[in-house]
């Protein structure tokens, strides 16, 4: 197999359906948050359903991912530093209060 087959195949390889809804949902709402409240306050007045990305979020925490994965994601579609230098425990850390926070807008009572 030639370099050109190669990147063919690695830009064509199939993608974490999972994995690219996180993205999209930390792209959108995450990305330009000033912190937590911010966030909250930015989930509780949109009008879209948040459902799809909670369960992502939910599947992506409980499945392992390959190292690197979760802090990659935290600092480039986050756009969020981490404390550490960005272990992916930190990352886990910092997904796990999205989801939680995520969670509580979806069931929040109207």
């Amino acid at each position: 197999m030639d370099v050109d087959e190669a990147l063919r195949l690695y830009a064509n390889r199939p993608r974490s359906i999972v994995l690219e809804r996180v993205k999209e949902f930390l792209g959108i709402y995450v990305h330009d948050c000033d912190g937590w409240e911010d966030l909250r306050e930015q989930l509780t007045s949109t009008s879209r359903d948040l459902r799809p990305y909670a369960d992502a979020l939910t599947v992506l925490l409980n499945e392992p991912q390959p190292a690197g994965t979760l802090s990659y994601i935290v600092a480039v579609d986050a756009n969020w530093s981490l404390d550490d230098g960005g272990s992916d425990t930190d990352a886990a850390a910092a997904l796990a209060e999205i989801a939680e926070i995520l969670h509580a807008v979806i069931n929040r009572p109207e």
